[in-house]
């Protein structure tokens, strides 16, 4: 006597997988979303003077009234984002940003831009988890 078992439900789950690669496959949406809130952190770490990216920026030689690279908001204000599949890029486009990012001979550096734990674990990690596995949350 023989004994057969069936299991259903294969071929939603395999469905779901194929949407689950689909979805790996073409990351755009989940970085663009992910643009504007590390832009939002970039933005805070002009007020914070390069403690948000674990960066402290060192002191003016020569004290000014404003603050550290402020004095007309176009550094701080001035991002653009690119998402493709497979990556984002964020820049800061001004004619000076890398000046103030990496120094000179005459200007200390200046992070402006890079990673931090929220970027990375908050943002990024939870928007990249969240599009890739939707198909099984629906």
């Amino acid at each position: 006597m023989s004994q057969t078992v069936r299991i259903t439900g294969l071929s939603s789950l395999i469905s779901k997988m194929s949407k689950l690669n689909k979805n790996a496959s073409n990351l755009k949406r989940p970085f663009e979303k992910s643009a504007k809130p590390i832009i939002s952190e970039f933005k805070s770490n002009f007020g914070k003077k390069g403690k948000v990216l674990n960066s402290p920026w060192k002191k003016r030689k020569h004290p000014k009234p404003w603050s550290m690279l402020t004095k007309t908001g176009k550094l701080k204000g001035t991002w653009k984002s690119k998402a493709k599949k497979s990556s984002l890029e964020i820049e800061n486009p001004v004619e000076y940003a890398g000046f103030q990012h990496f120094g000179t001979k005459h200007i200390d550096s200046r992070k402006i831009v890079g990673t931090n734990k929220k970027i990375n674990e908050k943002i990024l990690i939870k928007n990249l988890t969240n599009y890739i596995l939707k198909p099984f949350r629906a």
